[in-house]
């Protein structure tokens, strides 16, 4: 791949990496790994979601176990923060797929 290419590639990660949006995910991930009662929460969901895909868990059970997720402050903060890089990742994505696309075909 052409240097220079790879160079621009460089630089829109680092631009991402200095956004305040993932700055703020890096922060919330952090204060998420030192919560220890929100940690074993989300492990558990983990495990009833593996449980519920193999019919061993009822969606009522799973929708629960989400709901007291959801009701913590700093996890929903956290996945809507997520939420937000993966849809500037997307937007990349969608834009550079367009772009050769066009240029291809």
């Amino acid at each position: 791949m052409n240097n220079d290419v790879l160079n621009k590639i460089n630089e829109i990660v680092n631009d991402i990496e200095k956004s305040d949006e993932y700055q703020k995910y890096l922060w919330l991930k952090e204060k998420i790994n030192n919560d220890k009662k929100l940690l074993k929460l989300i492990n558990k969901a983990r495990v009833l979601q593996k449980d519920y895909v193999h019919h061993l868990l009822s969606k009522k059970e799973l929708d629960d176990i989400f709901n007291e997720l959801n009701s913590n402050p700093l996890y929903r903060e956290y996945t809507n923060t997520l939420y937000e890089i993966n849809n500037v990742y997307g937007i990349i994505e969608s834009s550079l797929n367009s772009y050769f696309d066009n240029k291809l075909n």
